[in-house]
């Protein structure tokens, strides 16, 4: 364990927010809905990582080209953000730098908003997506239309 992670768990209380660790002694809350995890490594004390996982499972070959499309325009679009899609499930992270890991109490709501705006970005991307391939097809659920 990290000597910050107990500074950290009380933040987290007096935030209002239940925390615990998992068995790598991340942290994990939940927040308006939303599972985090607060990776902290003790081999790399100055790096971590808040990862909101598995927020889209994509279903289809279709859905994956235009979910990859997504998290590249995402990714491109904003700061410290990662969006990646692995086993069909799409998640979003933040990973920083910091002298002092204690720090990421300064900046967990903020790091926690962005992934919130990456979610918001990607899903209306996907809905966006979703509809346009809709108003391809036919009442019968088939493109019909020839040039």
């Amino acid at each position: 364990m990290t000597p910050h992670i107990p500074a950290l768990l009380e933040q987290f209380r007096t935030d209002g927010i239940s925390a615990t660790l998992d068995g790598d002694d991340d942290i994990v809350f939940t927040h308006n809905g939303l599972s985090y995890v607060l990776c902290l490594d003790a081999g790399d004390a100055q790096f971590g990582c808040l990862l909101l996982p598995n927020v889209w499972q994509v279903v289809s070959p279709a859905q994956a080209q235009q979910a990859l499309i997504a998290l590249n325009d995402i990714n491109c679009r904003l700061k410290l953000v990662k969006g990646v899609m692995n086993e069909n499930q799409v998640s979003f992270l933040i990973e920083l730098w910091f002298p002092d890991p204690a720090a990421w109490r300064y900046c967990l709501v903020r790091t926690r908003d962005t992934l919130v705006h990456a979610v918001h970005l990607f899903v209306d991307a996907m809905q966006d997506a979703a509809a346009a391939q809709s108003a391809l097809q036919s009442p019968l659920g088939e493109n019909n239309h020839r040039a």
